[in-house]
Order: structure tokens, then sequence, then C-alpha cells
């Protein structure tokens, strides 16, 4: 009975681990998605200011 417990708890450890670098991946994706927003909005007021 503890070597199946062992064996669940082993399966619970590689799912966490699988979200861990989920969630970095996301939070990657989030700051350069973050970042080119900013470059257009820039980009966008420069060119009214202009006009």
């Amino acid at each position: 009975m503890d070597r199946r417990f062992g064996a669940v708890d082993l399966r619970f450890e590689a799912v966490d681990r699988r979200f861990d670098s989920l969630d970095q991946r996301m939070g990657r994706q989030f700051v350069w998605l973050v970042g080119i927003q900013i470059t257009v909005l820039m980009a966008v007021i420069s060119t009214l200011l202009v006009d």
C-alpha cells in the first residue's frame, strides 16, 4: 500500500513540475505581450503628435 501512495505522490510531483514550467512560459509570453502593446501605443501617440 505504501508503494502505491509513493507512486501517486511521484505522479503528483511530476504534474506540479509541468504546471510550474507552464506558468513560467506564460509569464514570459505576458511580458512580451505587454512590451509589444506599449511599443505600439508609443508609435500611435508619436504619429498623432507629429501630424
